[in-house]
């Protein structure tokens, strides 16, 4: 440990092998706390390599609470990192749904509010989806209705040993981003939102090495989202392997109206839960429906159902149009809730 630690002060990266092995002692709670302390700081300070993203990652999945899948299904992932301070609704759970009324089927893995004041967990349970659902309930709904929710705190143990030094520090750390690198469904594909436009490619890098096959992984004008105000920057990782990077306008989703960050703010759990079961019925403002959209035609990009934008942007549209949406969600809602036989 202590030539890694030098490592670091000399601000080297380090191998993805030595990332996964260090991270191993850590969720199995075998690390000092003080030699714990020291290589986060000492990490941060360097700053973070795709393989040390992507050896924490790997070890935090091999850590976690198994999950069978089946194999011949392919599934997805539209996730956020956190850390915008933007406190939008949430757009990324409202397009897994979405989509899951398109036939893709989605493992949508979060936790508690990073950057909103809703998180994941937090509109979904004020939705009525019971979160810490068994396993078989869940997989019932990934299979079944191409929507599930993995709740970080059920399927990922080990953090408890990470949590005392975290709150300790005070500040980020590499935990804030390997959530989205950490799906114990094991994904396919990815539309990861970055709040950091520098991190795109490393991002991305660290999710091919993780084994993703494709991904885009995007800083919508600051948010950890695609933008439907301003520009989209992102990074692609395609099927071969190579990555390239470029910028999203409204025009590559065919949206022709104007709006603002202000009609993407969210609220407490009950008030994204309201805008929520909103958007899904139909209901919602176009700024709304507009944005939820266009994350969903990302993610339809990557499934290979229609890799065009715009198409997948009005293939989403009409979906939430048909109010569709909210019947998928009361049938989510009502799968998370059945009881499990012993």
């Amino acid at each position: 440990m202590n030539t890694i630690l030098e490592k670091l002060y000399s601000h080297e990266n380090i191998s993805t092998e030595e990332s996964n092995s260090i991270f191993q002692e850590i969720f199995a709670g075998k690390m000092d706390p003080v030699v714990f302390s020291s290589f986060l700081t000492a990490l941060k300070m360097k700053g973070y390599s795709a393989d040390e993203i992507a050896g924490a990652a790997t070890a935090m999945i091999s850590a976690a609470t198994p999950f069978e899948r089946t194999t011949s299904m392919e599934i997805g992932e539209i996730v956020g990192t956190g850390g915008d301070r933007l406190k939008t609704i949430n757009i990324s759970t409202m397009a897994g749904i979405v989509c899951s009324c398109l036939g893709l089927h989605i493992a949508k893995h979060g936790n508690a509010a990073v950057s909103s004041k809703t998180g994941a967990s937090d509109v979904l349970t004020s939705l009525g989806y019971n979160i810490r659902a068994a396993a078989p309930l869940t997989r019932k709904n990934l299979e079944e209705e191409g929507f599930a929710f993995f709740f970080a705190q059920v399927y990922h143990p080990g953090m408890r040993f990470a949590a005392p030094i975290r709150k300790a520090l005070g500040t980020s750390t590499i935990f804030n981003i390997l959530g989205p690198l950490s799906n114990p469904a094991h994904v396919n594909y990815e539309l990861l939102g970055c709040y950091d436009p520098n991190m795109l490619r490393t991002m991305t890098e660290a999710l091919k090495i993780t084994g993703v096959k494709r991904a885009l992984t995007v800083n919508g004008n600051g948010m950890d989202e695609i933008s439907i105000f301003g520009t989209t920057r992102y990074a692609e990782l395609f099927e071969d392997g190579h990555i390239e990077e470029g910028v999203f306008t409204n025009k590559d989703f065919g949206i022709t109206e104007s709006f603002n960050q202000k009609q993407l703010e969210g609220g407490t759990p009950e008030d994204n839960a309201r805008i929520a079961r909103d958007v899904l019925a139909g209901n919602g403002t176009a700024a709304q429906n507009a944005v939820v959209a266009a994350n969903a035609a990302g993610l339809i990009r990557l499934s290979g159902k229609e890799r065009n934008l715009q198409q997948g942007f009005e293939m989403a549209m009409e979906v939430i149009r048909s109010g569709k949406a909210i019947d998928k969600l009361e049938v989510l809602n009502h799968n998370s809730n059945l009881e499990v036989a012993a």
